[in-house]
């Protein structure tokens, strides 16, 4: 399915008071593109996502923000089938989050699972509050394997937007194409952000090998230095988010950090 479509149909939704009409007029929408859910991946991600305790930011504080991506599996013929996620996340002011997993369809949204995320000083945990597939299921738990890729996708927004040299750009409404669909009684398109997740996918394979080539001259390949807490020499402690290092972007700031420079400005 085209993107436009989801955006549209993101339009529609709002419309219609589903979700937040502030997500689609502010254009709080993130096209992580494309990712192939690989399980070793997946735990990665949640792996450093865990690492970032409570230091976890969204990008909009307490507003409700929406994450597309599409998700490649494999067949049995080896053929990688496509299909795309999209996730509406709510944080709470306590510092929960709550995210609603829908596959999106040519007229709409189909909503898959419910779970709520809260990121603490000992790390992340998660919970499937509902699977929509299965009604009357019930309680599915922590980590359900069930909804294990799911899981990851959420993680993988959240860990994009905290990490530095995520290559992240804004894509404003298109007026032309909005002006005819206003005339024609059609959901208008909706500004959006960007993601380069591939860059960061890349990188976060390359943490979990060796980084650094043979001989004293190789290049850094590039990968992930994981957020960490240091100590200063006067005690004080400092925290160092994630950073992509040796990309293009290496040294662009957080999402989440960026965000922090325009509280209260209409620019983002």
């Amino acid at each position: 399915m085209q993107f436009s479509r989801v955006l549209k149909n993101l339009s529609a939704w709002a419309d219609s008071g589903v979700i937040s009409k502030d997500i689609v007029a502010k254009g709080r929408i993130f096209d992580l593109g494309k990712f192939i859910a690989l399980d070793h991946d997946d735990r990665r991600i949640v792996d450093v996502v865990d690492g970032l305790k409570s230091h976890v930011g969204q990008p909009f504080e307490e507003q409700p923000w929406v994450y597309c991506v599409s998700s490649g599996m494999q067949r049995q013929s080896g053929m990688l089938r496509w299909r795309k996620f999209v996730g509406l996340v709510e944080p709470r002011s306590n510092g929960e989050v709550f995210v609603r997993e829908c596959m999106a369809m040519p007229n709409g949204f189909l909503p898959l699972f419910d779970f709520w995320f809260s990121h603490t000083d000992t790390g992340t945990r998660c919970m499937c509050l509902r699977s929509h597939l299965h009604e009357g299921f019930g309680h599915l738990g922590e980590f359900p394997d069930n909804s294990a890729e799911a899981v990851a996708r959420y993680p993988l927004a959240i860990a994009l937007l905290n990490t530095r040299g995520c290559a992240i750009d804004q894509r404003p409404p298109p007026r032309l194409i909005n002006k005819t669909s206003k005339r024609k009684g059609k959901p208008k398109t909706p500004g959006h952000y960007t993601v380069d997740s591939k860059e960061y996918l890349t990188a976060l394979g390359a943490s979990a090998s060796q980084t650094i080539g043979d001989g004293s001259h190789a290049s850094p390949k590039p990968h992930l230095r994981r957020a960490h807490e240091r100590r200063l020499a006067d005690g004080r402690r400092l925290w160092i988010p994630s950073a992509l290092v040796n990309v293009r972007k290496e040294g662009d700031i957080a999402f989440v950090e960026r965000r922090k420079a325009y509280v209260g400005s209409d620019l983002l």
